[in-house]
């Protein structure tokens, strides 16, 4: 909610700068024309906006990234101080002198606006450069043509002295300085930045009174509409380092495509055409055809579009040898790859041979060794004292678990390779569950652990029954073996939905909860049996999934520390059951 707070008040915030700037449009548009009211707004918004293009820049952007903002403010200073000196006529009753101070120090904003534009969009030492540097050139002298023949040509004709006419004709050739660097940065991909579309308006919008000023300077006036086109280009300005996201503006980090979509096709016809269409205009007026402009400005933008399409055919060119180049390193990747998977299935093949050899060899010495433990019991054989029944005990004791760890290791490996052969027959879950608890009594009674059974209600599955009481005697027996004493351990089976439902629960140590997702993973333990030192191989929950799993069900635990483990496996019941 605080965030939402912030967000709404940082948009206010940034809205009220232009807000206020189109009402002080307004409030100049009220006042009486060429007072001193107008000049003093017409001052105080060019004032503003350099403020607002330093505050911005000191707001948003480290030291490092201020430059093309602070050359933008000083632009608008300028702007500012030529305002002043024509408030300073203004309020003294006196005509300001044409060409004036104010002249010289508006010209002088342009090389500023120029650098910090130009900044803002420079990108150096890439054939994406390159392209974006000749767009801009086209467009430059298209705008230029143009410019020559409609502007600066018919401001020749109308009788200003060489001074004011040198000054008139500075207005012109300093937009080129703008449209230089702004052709450039419309051929990138910044569109969606609201701080850049601003700042793209507020070039135009100058560029455009700048254009208007020269036809209708004789007939200007500060209260004229013009002045409209100047202030909406100073709020702009402003506004443009005011919104947040000028702080994402770096157009220097902006991908410039090197390909011709239609967006830049349609930019660079229109710069092509300029030529004929000026050719065009000047013969349906009956003027004097500026054929020397004409022939130049259109020989110019065609070499540089045939320079355009030289560079893009080598970037062409060059990243059909980067491609050919990835293609064979990603074949030869490939071709490795493929040797070295074969290695591991060669390898994995070696170690589920040399599991099954060493299991095969094992099991035989192991039955050999509880068959003379057996004998040695048998009183027929001679009389033992209580010592050594303790001795032949622990010795049978770990041969079974020997002998458990070696009939696992042959089940993984006959999993690996794929051969679990199941002998389907139709069994009932009941006696399975009833059988695995009852088993397991002897072992729960010396754990000091509680037991209990819920398995009434006959369930019958297609199934192998072998491996079915594997599976459940796996999970009582990790029951046990996690829970302490006095803790307790329950196997309940219920039937829903055409499935019966074993749910083995414990009140043990548990399992944390991230550890989870590889329980049934071959060789994995849990932390909790770990540090508990628990003896265990890792096969047990691996080789119940599988089971599970090869009968057409599932197997799912919750669990938390300290808080017990709870198994759930889930099979299909019997047709007709």
């Amino acid at each position: 909610m605080a965030a939402a707070t912030d967000a709404i008040a940082r948009r206010l915030s940034w809205w009220m700068y232009p807000g206020a700037g189109l009402g002080a449009v307004g409030v100049f548009f009220l006042l009486p024309d060429d007072g001193t009211g107008q000049a003093v707004v017409y001052l105080l918004v060019a004032l503003s906006s350099a403020a607002a293009l330093a505050a911005g820049a000191h707001i948003h952007l480290p030291p490092g990234r201020r430059l093309a903002w602070h050359m933008l403010s000083a632009g608008m200073l300028l702007t500012a101080g030529a305002l002043g000196v024509a408030t300073y006529y203004i309020v003294n009753g006196t005509t300001e002198p044409n060409p004036s101070l104010g002249d010289f120090l508006y010209l002088a904003s342009y090389p500023f606006f120029f650098v910090g534009i130009w900044k803002l969009v420079q990108r150096l030492g890439s054939v994406q450069s390159r392209l974006a540097a000749l767009d801009a050139a086209i467009l430059t002298t298209a705008f230029a043509t143009v410019q020559w023949v409609f502007v600066m040509v018919p401001l020749t004709g109308k009788g200003y002295g060489n001074f004011e006419l040198a000054i008139l004709l500075a207005y012109p050739v300093m937009d080129l300085l703008l449209v230089a660097p702004l052709a450039r940065s419309v051929v990138t991909a910044a569109w969606r930045n609201q701080s850049y579309r601003l700042l793209l308006g507020a070039v135009v919008l100058l560029l455009l009174g700048d254009e208007i000023y020269a036809f209708t300077s004789s007939t200007y006036n500060l209260g004229s509409w013009l002045n409209g086109v100047y202030l909406l280009s100073y709020i702009a300005f402003g506004a443009s380092a005011l919104t947040p996201s000028m702080k994402e503006l770096t157009l220097s980090e902006v991908e410039i495509q090197p390909r011709l979509g239609w967006p830049r096709i349609v930019t660079l016809g229109a710069a092509l055409l300029a030529a004929p269409a000026i050719l065009v205009i000047q013969t349906a007026r009956d003027e004097t055809v500026e054929a020397y402009v004409i022939a130049v400005g259109g020989a110019v933008a065609s070499l540089l579009v045939l320079a355009r399409a030289v560079l893009l055919v080598r970037a062409m060119d060059s990243l059909r040898v980067d491609e050919r180049e990835a293609r064979r390193l990603a074949e030869a990747a490939q071709l490795q790859l493929a040797e070295q998977n074969a290695q591991l299935k060669e390898l994995d093949a070696l170690k589920d041979e040399f599991v099954g050899l060493v299991s095969h060899e094992l099991r035989t010495p192991l039955t050999s060794i509880s068959g003379y433990v057996e004998l040695l019991d048998d009183p027929e054989t001679g009389p033992l004292n209580g010592d050594q029944r303790e001795f032949l005990a622990i010795i049978d004791r770990n041969a079974g678990r020997l002998r458990t760890l070696v009939d696992d290791l042959l089940f993984v490996a006959r999993l690996e390779a794929g051969r679990l052969d199941l002998r389907l027959a139709d069994v009932d879950l009941a006696e399975l569950v009833s059988h695995a608890v009852d088993s397991a009594r002897p072992r729960a009674a010396r754990r000091g652990v509680a037991l209990r059974v819920d398995a009434t209600r006959p369930a019958v599955v297609r199934g192998d029954a072998d491996r079915l009481a594997q599976l459940l005697d796996n999970l009582v027996s990790n029951a046990l073996k996690f829970t302490l004493r006095d803790g307790s351990v329950e196997a309940r089976l219920d039937l829903q939905d055409g499935h019966a439902r074993i749910r083995v629960a414990d009140s043990g140590i548990g399992i944390a909860e991230d550890e989870l997702g590889h329980l049934f993973e071959r060789f994995y333990r849990a932390s909790t049996a770990i540090n508990q030192q628990v003896p265990g191989t890792g096969l047990g929950l691996y080789i119940c999934k599988a089971i599970a799993e090869a009968h057409g069900g599932s197997i799912e635990v919750e669990s938390e520390v300290d808080g017990g483990t709870t198994f759930q496996v889930e099979l299909p019941l019997a047709r007709g059951s």
